[in-house]
């Protein structure tokens, strides 16, 4: 199990924590989020939540 979070805001709100750059990439805009896993292994295989909050 692992955790990922991009947290944008302004301040001390704002972090971001992906603790391996090369396999995961996240993109957020203002009404969507998105999660890429680059060269998928059979270890990989799970459940993925992805969330936005917009004010």
């Amino acid at each position: 199990m692992g955790l990922l979070f991009k947290e944008e805001g302004s301040g001390a709100s704002s972090g971001e924590y992906i603790p391996d750059e090369q396999k995961y990439e996240s993109k957020t805009s203002v009404k969507s989020t998105e999660l890429t896993i680059k060269t998928l292994t059979l270890a990989d295989t799970g459940l993925y939540y992805c969330a936005l909050e917009t004010q």
